[in-house]
């Protein structure tokens, strides 16, 4: 979907250090979707990362313009939201309880009820490919701290939001957690084949 191609480019614009096309990128996922906030948060992770790797030593200095990003990002994606709430105020929602001027409808009761039914539990493992128990069983295997530290904060935080306002049973609504989870099961794959490759001859390993 549309929306994991936006999730995937602004992971790679970020990852590329390329900032103004990176802005260029956000409003239009913004239109597109709301969780592209999620980004934000792993453009704070990954900067962060980068600073740490030069020195531990996080300082003010060193973090405010960091912070400015952020800022304008969160400016971007409210303004835009806030419009579009405002423009579409009159739309109903089939399903739930229309919620007129407001950015969101509140979805966690029902989804706690659909949490609660065995028979969708199969499709809830299903997410990403059934690849998220892999990734917790294994996550010491990952090694790259950007990518682990990503998977540990954005998918408890998806899901959380996803409890609050999404439909949690249209696991389409997780899909952008692909981005995560693909490089963080090859990084696995990865580290795990170099340290078999490490032990059996360490000649061949640099």
């Amino acid at each position: 979907p549309p929306s994991l191609m936006f999730f995937a480019i602004g992971v790679y614009l970020t990852v590329s250090n390329r900032i103004w096309l990176y802005y260029l990128v956000f409003p239009l996922a913004v239109l597109n979707r709301e969780t592209i906030c999620f980004l934000t948060i792993f453009f704070i992770i990954w900067k962060l990362e980068k600073l740490r790797e030069r020195a531990p030593a996080l300082t003010a200095k060193r973090v405010s313009p960091i912070l400015l990003h952020v800022l304008a990002q969160v400016v971007i994606w409210v303004t835009i939201k806030s419009w579009l709430a405002h423009t579409f105020a009159g739309n109903s929602t089939p399903t739930f309880e229309s919620s007129h001027s407001s950015l969101f409808s509140i979805r966690l009761f029902f989804n706690i009820k659909e949490l609660l039914k065995p028979q969708l539990w199969p499709i809830y493992l299903s997410c990403c490919g059934f690849l998220l128990p892999a990734l917790w069983v294994q996550r010491r295997w990952i090694q790259n701290a950007p990518i682990s530290r990503a998977c540990a904060v954005i998918f408890p935080l998806w899901f959380v939001g996803m409890m609050i306002v999404g439909v949690v049973p249209e696991i389409r609504i997780f899909s952008e957690l692909s981005v995560f989870a693909v490089p963080a099961l090859a990084l696995i794959v990865y580290n795990q084949y170099r340290a078999r490759v490490m032990f059996a001859n360490p000649a061949d390993v640099d």
